[in-house]
């Protein structure tokens, strides 16, 4: 999603802030930011190859540390498949359910080949992870919620 994130410079790291009018708009875009700091997401969906889905099936005990599940989740499940991800299908943020904050997605992805290779994204940092919700009609870079997130690389 255009528009939906940007990339804070950083000394040793990568910061992004990503933003969403809805909850699962700010979880796809938080995706979407990370899965384009390890390859280029643009190039990978015109590329022909066979497409490769996970879930992605999040539990966090706040909207932060969901956050941080949700990216950690994705990250670890393209690790271990060996792909690239570069899509959010059905993000759906369900609230707190048992007393856990829960997120659903599915990623679409495509096998790794170097020639989409950007950085390799060791974690998902809980340093300076931060989510906010607009309070009083101000809202953040005209999104109604932001995340800044930390990828360690």
């Amino acid at each position: 999603m255009p528009g939906g994130y940007r990339y804070i410079e950083h000394t040793a790291d990568v910061e992004f802030v990503a933003y969403g009018d809805t909850l699962e708009e700010l979880f796809e875009n938080a995706l979407l930011a990370m899965f384009n700091t390890i390859a280029d997401i643009r190039r990978l969906a015109e590329y022909r190859s066979e497409v490769h889905k996970f879930e992605i099936e999040a539990k966090g005990d706040g909207t932060e540390d969901l956050i941080w599940e949700t990216l950690q989740s994705a990250l670890s499940q393209a690790e271990a498949k060996g792909v690239f991800a570069y899509k959010v299908e059905k993000p759906f943020y369900k609230g707190m359910y048992n007393g856990k904050y829960l997120f659903f997605a599915t990623c679409c992805a495509k096998a790794k080949d170097q020639k989409f290779s950007n950085l390799e994204v060791k974690g998902v940092s809980r340093f300076d992870l931060k989510f906010k919700e607009a309070t009083s009609g101000k809202r953040h870079n005209g999104h109604s919620f932001e995340a800044n997130v930390v990828l360690d690389v």
